[in-house]
């Protein structure tokens, strides 16, 4: 058995309904009847969960199937039943990958450490490019395969990983633990490299960075940025050269991210061939 909640939803006809969120999925119910859903969708079955105002949409894994929507009429309540959503998908999928449960337990003691000295957090789900990822890979209609959290410290939002900032996977995709600080109060610019949140304001930047865009970027690993290094010129992984050269333009910062002290930009020229 699983604990379910419920939430007052309507379907396209304006029919009140019941909508169920487990651990195993989302069930809909008739408005008197909590106990026989008319349609279930389990994680398993499910692409992505989109909200747009008091607006559902559940794509199926199956592309030719058709979107499932419903409405939801309380505002407030709303961001919470798509996080509620989100976050048992994510965890059921990570259930399924006994080799990330490493990164589950260090994701819930950051939560809990959080919450148990009064730091506000929240969960931010989204995508990020790990040990798996590959320069150019598209993200058009794949589902989160990420979590990590915003931290409320003296007023100001600050971004971490406890996960990456823990460990990391090897080759044989088993976890290696070692210690990262770089995923700790990261940059918000440095952060979004490799994290790309669901919602754009967790990016934490005033003009933030476009899906799009991050596909595109180059990929820099947290060893780049504690090395002091950014990268200038090119932005993006795809260079179509030609005749006579092509500029590479990249700067060092010496000193420690927090003490910056010198900066010398540094030029490569690679000749056409």
């Amino acid at each position: 058995m699983y604990a379910v909640n419920y939430f007052e939803i309507k379907n396209r006809k304006g029919t009140d309904l019941w909508l169920g969120v487990d651990a195993m999925g989302l069930n809909i119910y008739s408005k008197d009847d909590k106990l026989s859903p008319k349609i279930g969708f389990p994680w398993s079955e499910i692409r992505k969960i989109s909200l747009r105002n008091k607006k559902f949409i559940i794509k199926s894994i199956d592309k030719k199937a058709p979107d499932f929507i419903f409405y939801a009429p309380r505002l407030r309540v709303n961001r919470g039943i798509l996080q509620l959503c989100r976050g048992n998908h994510e965890l059921y999928m990570r259930r399924r990958k006994p080799d990330t449960i490493e990164f589950s337990f260090c994701f819930f003691m950051a939560w809990c450490a959080s919450r148990e000295v009064g730091i506000e957090c929240q969960e931010v789900s989204g995508y990020g490019k790990g040990s798996s990822y590959r320069p150019g890979q598209s993200l058009q209609d794949v589902p989160p395969n990420h979590m990590w959290n915003a931290v409320l410290l003296a007023g100001q939002w600050f971004l971490m990983d406890a996960c990456w900032g823990a460990g990391n996977l090897d080759e044989h995709k088993s976890f290696i633990k070692k210690f990262n600080d770089f995923y700790f109060l990261t940059d918000p610019e440095d952060f979004v490299e490799s994290h790309f949140p669901d919602e754009q304001r967790w990016q934490l930047l005033d003009q933030p960075m476009t899906r799009e865009d991050f596909e595109k970027r180059v990929f820099k690993t947290s060893i780049f940025f504690t090395l002091g290094l950014k990268l200038i010129q090119p932005q993006h992984f795809h260079m179509l050269t030609g005749p006579p050269r092509t500029l590479i333009v990249c700067s060092y910062v010496s000193g420690s991210r927090s003490s910056l002290r010198r900066c010398r930009t540094h030029s490569f020229l690679i000749p056409w061939l």
